[in-house]
């Protein structure tokens, strides 16, 4: 926030401007009352660490209170029935004030915590809110890793609850929710967990974990869908019936994710910081770790072989040592791989699409070659059966072939509604359509039988899809750089 704010009807008309602070706005509350009263109705918080009062529609400056807080302003929120205001900030100091109905302003009434106090928190309190009877109110600690539950008229904490043992379970936020039955508080980590708290329990009932960056990769295990992260590299697991979000443990990348690959019982996952991670599917937990010798561009396993795509080659790993490795042409690049068995498709720079054998000793041998794409290849897959694979481009387009032991039998380019690069592919179980993703932001179902028929998702996820997946035959799931995980119904 800057020094000044708006204020907006819901129509979107202006009624009025927040000013009066020196420095940045940081937090901000309105004041509720009936309908058509003209009362105090807007109070801020700043980091010039006073708090200013504003009168009702057209917004109008009041009055200002500095001296309370002796740093940041971070949080303010007014009872539910009007009647008292509290503040909270970098200072650990917890203000709370009164609302004068005569003299229609609040008035401060006295400091419930402070720094050194026992009861309170020992770090910046990062946020407030207020329990529906106007009684009790929460706040959420950054050092401390605390929330704490307030009575107001005796100023004690009636229960705390102390998150992780480090850094990332900061409370950065908290809300809690008016008119529900349970008395649920809601509190938001660092690390983007929203944790569900019951004031009657002394922990967390429920731990909501998700994606809080973006999201550069995705596939599918079943009714299991794992994500990896675009800025901190964190994999998480996704259950599809219950849309719950589960962080996978273990030692996890700490970079951009670039790719995943699965074999029955074992997720591979490669990412920026040149390493090859194993995650076990029945526990959701890394295991191995690979160190690259190079910045992978993509994975592939199949028949006990994991295949990682790097600038001028393409490295065979079993049982984690290289065992071989299919050489790229010069001043060519690698750009994708897939594998079906003893079959692995390779994409090119130079807009190729390579199958090559892998026989018994881990020898490739190329077998065919298609250069009828007209730009370089970013995504490969084949079909559940290795008969069909699909090959999408840089441009958009995406060329389709009939897989064979010693060939590649080109079937179509029809499918060319994508007006940007391809970044992810994914047959159904049938091989009768392919859904894609383009960083375009859309998605397409396209039809093998019907090249020239289509179904459309249209800005599915903005700044681009990075992963999509069948879950079963009638639903998608599809992830993206808006940090998302949508599931989508497929009628056919």
């Amino acid at each position: 926030m800057g020094t000044n704010a708006r204020a907006f009807n819901l129509d979107g008309g202006s009624v009025g401007e927040i000013i009066g602070h020196a420095k940045p706005i940081t937090s901000l509350a309105i004041k509720p009352s009936d309908p058509g009263v003209r009362v105090l109705s807007v109070v801020t918080g700043s980091e010039d660490r006073s708090v200013a009062f504003f009168g009702s529609v057209p917004l109008k400056f009041q009055s200002k209170l500095d001296g309370l807080h002796e740093k940041d302003i971070l949080g303010v929120a007014i009872s539910p029935d009007g009647s008292k205001l509290i503040t909270v900030g970098a200072d650990t100091r917890i203000q709370l004030y009164v609302y004068n109905t005569e003299g229609k302003r609040f008035e401060h009434k006295t400091t419930i915590s402070k720094s050194g106090d026992k009861i309170g928190h020992t770090g910046t309190i990062l946020g407030v809110s207020w329990a529906g009877d106007s009684k009790r109110f929460a706040t959420a600690g950054a050092a401390d890793r605390t929330v704490k539950m307030w009575d107001v008229e005796t100023g004690t904490v009636l229960r705390s609850w102390t998150f992780g043992k480090d850094f990332n379970h900061q409370q950065v936020g908290i809300v809690w929710p008016p008119n529900r039955s349970d008395d649920l508080i809601i509190s938001l980590s660092l690390n983007g967990d929203l944790n569900y708290i019951k004031p009657d329990s002394e922990q967390p009932v429920r731990v909501v974990q998700g994606q809080y960056h973006s999201i550069s990769a995705m596939t599918v295990s079943g009714q299991t869908l794992f994500t990896g992260g675009g800025v901190d590299g964190k994999v998480y697991s996704w259950d599809v019936a219950s849309g719950t979000g589960t962080i996978v443990s273990g030692d996890s990348h700490t970079t951009k994710v670039l790719g995943f690959t699965r074999t029955d019982e074992k997720l591979y996952s490669v990412a920026l910081n040149n390493r090859l991670r194993t995650i076990d599917l029945s526990t959701k937990a890394f295991t191995d770790v690979l160190e690259l010798p190079s910045e992978p561009r993509g994975v592939a396993a199949a028949d006990g072989r994991v295949y990682v795509v790097l600038n001028d080659r393409i490295v065979i790993y079993v049982s984690g040592r290289e065992a071989g490795k299919i050489t790229v042409p010069e001043k060519e690049e690698a750009t994708a791989v897939v594998a079906y068995g003893s079959l692995i498709a390779v994409g090119t720079s130079h807009s190729a699409v390579r199958l090559y054998k892998v026989d018994g000793s881990n020898k490739a041998t190329q077998i065919d070659e298609s250069t009828k794409p007209t730009s370089a290849i970013t995504a490969l897959a084949f079909s559940k059966d290795g008969s069909r694979l699909a090959a999408g481009t840089h441009r958009g387009p995406i060329y389709v072939y009939e897989a064979k032991a010693d060939a590649l039998q080109f079937v179509t380019d029809q499918w060319s509604a994508h007006t940007a690069r391809v970044s992810c592919l994914a047959w159904n179980d049938k091989g009768t359509h392919v859904v894609s993703g383009s960083l375009d932001t859309h998605i397409f179902v396209w039809s093998y039988d019907d090249p020239t028929s289509r179904d459309q998702k249209a800005n599915a996820h903005k700044e681009g899809v990075n992963g999509v997946a069948w879950v079963g035959e009638k639903k998608l799931a599809s992830a993206g750089s808006d940090a998302s995980v949508k599931i989508w119904e497929w009628k056919g």
